[in-house]
């Protein structure tokens, strides 16, 4: 038995360890408390299982499970607490069992939003507004306000005019119950049978204004050059014919019931408005710009580059800050090396200039400058092998050894003697150094400027006698020592021999001078002392140097001006020892100002040069170049009295400034201004003499000194004419003739320009007009009408008015644009076409063609 229920033990045992070993053990429900009165657990306490240890992020193991005690219906608030035993309607909401308010997820639409649940929560997902104010349960979803109605349409409701806006009608105006009655389609309220109208009410009809009176309607105004405008009840001005359209202020514009309204936006940056439409914008009006492709100035001109003075071969357009300032300048001067103009280089760019290609020497080294004309170099600062100065990569040049001597070359081998140069520089030769030691003793010899006599000594030469100026040679093999200068001499004459300078007294050579400190150097053609090599002869001459002037001082050339300070606004150049303001010849002794304003420039020999500064010469107190070369305290004077034509206006100086006496231009018979003219009238016509015009209906015949005599005769033109109609490709205008003439008397033509401020003698003629034999009496009245039916013009803009001709008189006449239908007086007078005659904007009318 014993063993027995140790084997059963051992079973049990096995079976238990077995069973805790489980991935999910299923925990089995107590029965019973810890008490054992047979109730639920009521402690709150996690009922032991596999998840008692592992249940983390808040959850309670229950069951054998960990689960969210504050949202579990079956272990709401604590495990085992099942909210469905306390009613079927019941779900757990933060540890307690809560009635059921909604489902997880669902949607729903409320008022005017459309919500969800959360949590058994109904919140907000979507605000319905603005655009789609309408939820729709069916679609779960904010949409749009359904239309009742379709937009525009009107109706009558209770008498009153209603209209559909957004979906829904609107109230428009309620009926005159008493006189009127609304429509069926709720367009307009009409009147009654038996209201005609109402009174004081106006209308318009026929192009005339009808006012109401006694239920009566009456004309009380007819609208004659005019329209009759429905809004306005009123004759207005024809502004514009509907549909038609204009550019106003860079847009598209159309005409609609006479009056102009936006069409289309163009875009400012990338767009304008040309031919009534938006078109691709290429320049704005007013730009000006350098084409370097084509080498000249363009401004922008109705949307095209218009090209002004091409600029030289020898030349380039400079781009200045105003269209004034942008010229054309020299080549020479741009900083670039135009080498298909023969430049080699320009200003600071040396393009492929060095000391070596400038010189010719491979060996130059330093650095070249561009001359005036950029066509060659200045070497003056290269270094090269036979300059007689060393430097670069130069061992020795010439008899320039650096600090090199007999005694330094080979370690103390030599103390005296002569160094020697190679030719190509790079190597010094000993041959004619000496030894350092003397003998025997008591041998003699002189330094190198001969002037001082020393002895051997023990191997070392000692100064023993410096010479003087009654015995200035040193002579080594005289015991003597220094003696007088052998040979005969010329009374007067100076010598140089070596660093002394030697002059003829009584027939003897005489020490006078010995050359050292800052003047070392004796030169033996100007017998003078220097401080280096003459480098010029006489004092005071002048050369250039590139664009530097260069003087001649103390035999040494210094610099004396640099032309590029004179003035920056030109590219001055060195000319023969002066700066020159312009290599531009002139003539003649002429003064002008420079283009600063400040300085006089004078023609001297042909060529421009600054004479004097105003600032300067007056001390500041008349700082500007004015009137040709006069310096003013401002840049306005002038001098009191003068007299000058600015362009066709005269004008006088009055205390220094300018004054208009007279514009010649408004003068008809006299335009041109003239200050050699007659004191009386500066104001002259320049015609020819027994050439005759009709003005103001009189004929005048220019004389034989060029001016006009009234013959006092009548024209026999025509009362007025216009510009009737036009467009792109036809033209019609209407004249009054004179009594007792008819359109045989007469011709007429389209005229256009692209030019407004070309005169209208030379605008583009269309031909010949023809007389408008349709025109009789009884459409036309007294007036007479010719017609251009075609005219062929290049694309672009073009300026166009309509012109006459008096056959009998040979004078044409331009006239004013009318543009209307009906045959008044009113056309305008003629406008007389002299040589100058020109029309402003307000008397042409324009053509686009593309």
């Amino acid at each position: 038995m014993q063993r027995t229920g140790f084997v059963l033990a051992l079973l049990m045992a096995f079976s238990l360890v077995a069973c805790t070993h489980n991935e999910e053990p299923i925990p089995q429900k107590p029965s019973t408390n810890n008490n054992g009165n047979g109730k639920g657990n009521n402690n709150n306490q996690p009922v032991p299982g596999a998840c008692s240890d592992s249940c983390t992020d808040g959850t309670t193991c229950c069951g054998g499970k960990c689960v969210n005690i504050t949202i579990d219906s079956d272990n709401c608030g604590k495990c085992d607490n099942k909210c469905s035993d306390l009613g079927s309607d019941l779900v757990c909401r933060n540890n307690e069992c809560v009635k059921v308010i909604c489902d997880e997820g669902a949607v729903r639409c409320n008022v005017a939003n459309l919500e969800i649940c959360r949590n058994n929560t109904w919140e907000i997902h979507t605000p319905c507004k603005d655009n789609t104010p309408v939820c729709s349960e069916e679609q779960k979803k904010c949409i749009p306000k359904p239309a009742n109605c379709q937009e525009g349409v009107g109706r009558c409701t209770n008498n009153k005019l209603e209209i559909c806006a957004d979906g829904d009608y609107e109230e428009v105006k309620t009926c005159d119950n008493d006189r009127e009655i609304c429509d069926a389609e709720g367009k307009t309220c009409k009147l009654k049978p038996g209201v005609i109208c109402e009174d004081d009410a106006k209308k318009c009809e026929d192009n005339k204004v009808w006012s109401c009176s006694n239920n009566t309607w009456s004309v009380v105004k007819t609208c004659t050059d005019q329209m009759c405008d429905d809004k306005a009840k009123d004759c207005v001005d024809i502004v514009c014919t509907d549909g038609e359209k204009a550019c106003r202020d860079g847009d598209v514009y159309v005409c609609d019931s006479n009056a102009y309204t936006l069409d289309k936006n163009c875009d400012d940056t990338t767009q304008l408005c040309k031919n009534n439409e938006c078109i691709t914008k290429v320049c704005s009006e007013g730009d000006f710009r350098c084409n370097d492709s084509e080498n000249r100035m363009e401004f922008c001109s109705n949307n095209e580059w218009v090209g002004s003075t091409p600029c030289r071969d020898n030349e380039y357009c400079d781009k200045g800050a105003t269209i004034t300032e942008t010229v054309c300048r020299p080549l020479c001067g741009n900083g670039k090396v135009d080498t298909e103009k023969g430049e080699l280089c320009d200003g600071s760019n040396l393009g492929d200039g060095t000391c070596a290609s400038a010189t010719g020497d491979s060996s130059a080294t330093g650095n070249v400058t561009c001359n005036g004309n950029c066509k060659g170099f200045v070497t003056t600062g290269c270094q090269y092998c036979g300059d007689g100065v060393k430097n670069g990569t130069e061992v020795c040049d010439g008899s320039d050894f650096g600090p090199a001597t007999c005694a330094s070359v080979k370690d103390n081998e030599y103390s005296s003697g002569l160094l020697k140069c190679s030719k190509n520089c790079q190597s010094i030769s000993t041959e004619s150094c000496t030894n350092p030691e003397c003998s025997p003793k008591d041998n003699f010899a002189c330094n190198q400027t001969n002037t001082v006599l020393s002895m051997c000594d023990q191997g070392t030469w000692k100064p023993i006698q410096t010479c003087t100026k009654e015995n200035p040679i040193c002579k080594a093999d005289s015991h003597n020592g220094c003696i007088a200068m052998e040979g005969a001499c010329e009374e007067s004459s100076i010598i140089c021999n070596g660093n002394i300078m030697l002059g003829c007294d009584n027939g003897e050579w005489i020490h006078m001078a010995t050359c050292s400190g800052d003047k070392p150097y004796c030169d033996q053609d100007l017998v003078q002392c220097l401080a280096a090599a003459p480098q010029c002869t006489k004092e005071g001459d002048l050369k250039c140097q590139g664009n530097t002037v260069m003087r001649c001082s103390n035999y040494q050339w210094v610099t004396d001006a640099d032309c590029t300070k004179k003035d920056s606004g030109v590219n001055p150049v060195c000319l023969d020892g002066a700066c020159v303001y312009s290599t531009e010849p002139c003539t003649g002794d002429a003064l002008s100002c420079d283009s600063k304003g400040e300085s006089v420039i004078s023609c001297y020999e042909g060529h421009l040069y600054w004479s004097f500064n105003c600032k300067q010469s007056t001390n500041n107190t008349k700082p500007y170049c004015v009137n040709n070369g006069e310096c003013a305290a401002s840049a306005n004077a002038c001098a009191t009295g003068a007299v000058r034509c600015n362009g066709q206006s005269y004008e006088e100086c009055d205390a220094e400034e300018w004054v208009q006496l007279s514009n010649c231009a408004e003068n008809v018979l006299n335009p041109t201004c003239n200050v050699s003219a007659s004191p009386s009238d500066y104001c002259t016509a320049g015609c020819s003499k027994d050439h005759s015009i009709c003005h103001n209906n009189s004929v005048y015949m220019c004389d034989e000194n060029q001016a006009w005599i009234n013959m006092e005769s009548d024209c026999g033109l025509f009362t007025w004419c216009n510009l009737q109609w036009a467009n792109a490709g036809n033209a019609g205008g209407r004249i009054l003739p004179a009594n007792g003439k008819d359109q045989n008397n007469y011709e007429g033509r389209l005229v256009c320009t692209k030019d407004v401020n070309t005169p209208l003698k030379d605008w583009v003629s269309a031909g010949a007009g023809t007389y408008n034999s349709g025109c009789d009496p009884n459409s036309c009245g007294s007036n007479k009408e010719f017609m251009n039916s075609t005219i062929t013009l290049n694309p672009g803009t073009w300026y166009c008015t309509y012109q006459f001709r008096d056959k009998e008189y040979d004078n044409w006449y331009a006239c004013l644009p009318n543009f209307k239908e009906n045959n008044g007086p009113d056309g305008g007078a003629p406008i007389e076409i002299l040589p100058t005659t020109k029309l402003d904007m307000g008397k042409i009318f324009t053509i686009n063609i593309q």
